[in-house]
């Protein structure tokens, strides 16, 4: 979204992130951008490798239009969207991680959303988009 694109991070913990964004200036519109991103569920798998950990984490993504006059107003969110993270980390040596992740992004039904409701009952269930990461982490 460019620089300077965060205005605001009222809530930052491990189980909830909040976050004020404001698109570009050339987006057309002057409304800023409320992303909420809540954690659901988490699990962590013993692996039989001493280096070697497996992770997942199920959150739902909140997106919502939000007033720049009013950012208090009630606007229907943009998108609901729940996003399963599988990680694989191996312990390369004491100052380096590596992990594969994957990331699947399932539509959530929408009470208020006929379009969303449908594109959510075409689904299945199945996920709408499937990503892998490669992440290196290092000791500085």
């Amino acid at each position: 979204m460019g620089d300077y694109s965060v205005i605001d991070t009222p809530i930052a913990t491990p189980n909830r992130y909040s976050c004020l964004l404001a698109p570009p200036t050339n987006s057309g519109t002057d409304n800023l951008i409320s992303v909420d991103i809540l954690a659901i569920k988490r699990k962590v798998e013993k692996s039989t490798s001493p280096d070697k950990f497996v992770c997942s984490e199920y959150v739902r993504q909140v997106v919502t239009p939000s007033q720049r006059g009013n950012p208090n107003a009630q606007i229907p969110p943009l998108s609901v969207k729940e996003i399963e993270t599988i990680s694989i980390y191996k312990v390369v040596n004491k100052d380096k991680i590596e992990c594969r992740q994957r990331t699947a992004t399932f539509l959530v039904p929408s009470q208020t959303d006929q379009i969303a409701f449908q594109k959510w009952s075409i689904s299945k269930g199945r996920p709408v988009d499937i990503r892998y990461y490669d992440v290196i982490y290092t000791k500085a």
